[in-house]
């Protein structure tokens, strides 16, 4: 299985449609699901998760995805997904390089034994 991170919607809609059956695990790195603008009828429909996903959330105080991100976790959650999900103090929405440590140490954990 592949362990790669991801951002904005495009994670959310990759774990819906591939779950376990591609990826292990995937990063959320501030966005959200169906973020701001979307309709749920424009989103992918979460019965194909056909197996639990480890799923990362990061997301900022001040980022404008926030609800969004709560959003995600919480359906993630309803559809038997394990969600972890951190609030930074004082962040933005933007991409954070110096969370790439922990966002990889996350993944690194639930990679798939055979794929080490």
């Amino acid at each position: 299985m592949l362990v790669i991170p991801m951002v904005v919607l495009f994670s959310s809609n990759v774990a819906i449609h591939y779950g376990e059956r591609v990826f292990s695990a995937i990063c959320n790195h501030c966005g959200g699901y169906g973020g701001l603008g979307y309709k749920d009828e424009e989103l992918l429909n979460l019965n194909m998760i056909k197996k639990s996903l480890q799923i990362y959330i990061l997301t900022g105080m001040r980022d404008n995805y926030l609800q969004s991100c709560a959003k995600a976790k919480k359906i993630f959650e309803n559809v038997a997904c394990s969600v972890t999900m951190e609030i930074m103090n004082n962040r933005g929405h933007r991409y954070y390089v110096d969370k790439e440590t922990d966002i990889w140490n996350f993944v690194s954990l639930h990679q798939i034994k055979d794929d080490q």
